[in-house]
């Protein structure tokens, strides 16, 4: 099984979430797309979010709309600031045997900048969390297409 995981804090899910989400399942052929709210990200101010319940509550019913879509919780039940390091360590050991312990089959979406330049910047980049991942997938605004770029 091919699972891929999108993070954030979801607040609130919309319409490009879902088409994301179902791009990158058609494209690059997840059998499964995590949606994974965090409780309190590290890189925004949290004064503003929409309540945990109902950021939950939205990406339920976000979900319905395709039965790859599941929202794994952890980072919520976690509490506390969220990193994308501790949530792939627990997605590795919940979901190892849908993985059938190949971890090449566990992949993370991540989104991308335009510099100045209009090239592609990758979030994240040069920092070691992402050395677990074998490839990052991300929609590329300057062409409108999604690209599948390995990471290592």
């Amino acid at each position: 099984m091919r699972i891929a995981i999108l993070g954030g804090t979801f607040n609130p899910v919309h319409n490009g979430h879902v088409l994301l989400a179902s791009s990158v399942c058609e494209t690059f052929g997840y059998d499964k797309l995590l949606f994974v709210p965090s409780f309190l990200p590290p890189h925004k101010i949290a004064s503003g979010l929409v309540s945990v319940e109902n950021r939950l509550e939205m990406l339920e019913l976000a979900c319905e709309a395709d039965p790859r879509f599941e929202v794994e919780r952890c980072e919520i039940d976690r509490g506390g600031i969220s990193y994308t390091w501790e949530t792939v360590c627990f997605i590795e050991e919940k979901y190892h045997a849908e993985l059938e312990g190949k971890i090449d089959d566990l992949e993370y979406i991540i989104s991308s900048l335009e510099n100045e330049k209009n090239r592609v910047a990758f979030v994240g980049d040069n920092l070691p969390v992402f050395d677990s991942f074998r490839t990052v997938a991300l929609p590329c605004r300057h062409t409108g297409r999604l690209q599948h770029v390995p990471w290592r």
